[in-house]
């Protein structure tokens, strides 16, 4: 299927222009899984919600980028529920969240809440979170031992 874009005014198209279609993403679920030994959960969407999994992972668990550099990314995460998982030790962030375009625009992640999730002693931070308008962090326990 193609897709006409037609500009109101003499826009000039400059090297590496991104032009984001965010009513194209689809909303993504993530929910009652058991899931280890590989790198990390790359969420990049609209709207996703990752709800009661068990994970544990080689090098983080979730991990949210923008990539703005990227055609294949989406960009901005509109809302992100993380919320009754357990994140066993890992050796990165169980939640790195970060932006690639802090510098270049206002669209930031937004809307992210981490909830009532469970996370074991881990080698970095179990949270490494930047470039997020409304945050909310409430009730996660941070064990040193597993807690099922």
């Amino acid at each position: 299927r193609n897709i006409q874009l037609t500009f109101r005014d003499n826009t000039p198209l400059k090297e590496h222009l991104l032009i984001e279609n965010r009513t194209r993403m689809p909303e993504v679920l993530i929910e009652d899984n058991e899931i280890k030994n590989c790198p990390h959960i790359r969420l990049s969407s609209r709207r996703m919600v990752v709800r009661r999994n068990k994970l544990s992972l080689t090098a983080g668990d979730i991990y949210v980028d923008d990539l703005i550099d990227f055609y294949k990314e989406y960009g901005a995460v509109e809302s992100l529920l993380i919320t009754e998982n357990h994140f066993g030790d890992t050796g990165g962030h169980n939640i790195h969240i970060l932006s690639q375009r802090v510098s270049t625009s206002n669209h930031l992640h937004e809307n992210i809440t981490s909830e009532n999730n469970v996370f074991m002693r881990t080698k970095k931070a179990a949270l490494s979170i930047n470039a997020v308008q409304n945050l909310i962090e409430r009730n996660n326990q941070f064990a040193e031992e597993a807690s099922e």
